[in-house]
């Protein structure tokens, strides 16, 4: 199944406002979809990190999801929006 790409942070901000419980499932598809790629931009890891704060603190991802595998630990908790920073996965 094609899932429509996320191009700016904007864009789960919107689906968010309009639609919360679709864009969870919209965004656990992409986060699933990020696994599955040979590497990630910062904007596609910013995105997803955006669709994430905007789900709320009631979200929970599967365990095999890329968000819990590969991001959480290398990304948000060293990420710095002040400087833009990502460290190297």
């Amino acid at each position: 199944m094609e899932i429509p790409k996320w191009t700016s942070i904007n864009d789960p901000r919107s689906e968010a406002f309009h639609n919360i419980e679709g864009m969870k499932q919209h965004m656990v598809r992409y986060s699933e979809w990020l696994s599955e790629q040979q590497s990630v931009t910062p904007e596609e890891i910013s995105i997803l990190w955006t669709a994430y704060k905007s789900a709320g603190n009631t979200l929970e991802m599967p365990s095999n999801s890329y968000m819990s595998d590969k991001i959480s630990s290398a990304v948000f908790a060293d990420y710095d929006p002040i400087s833009d920073h990502y460290p190297l996965l």
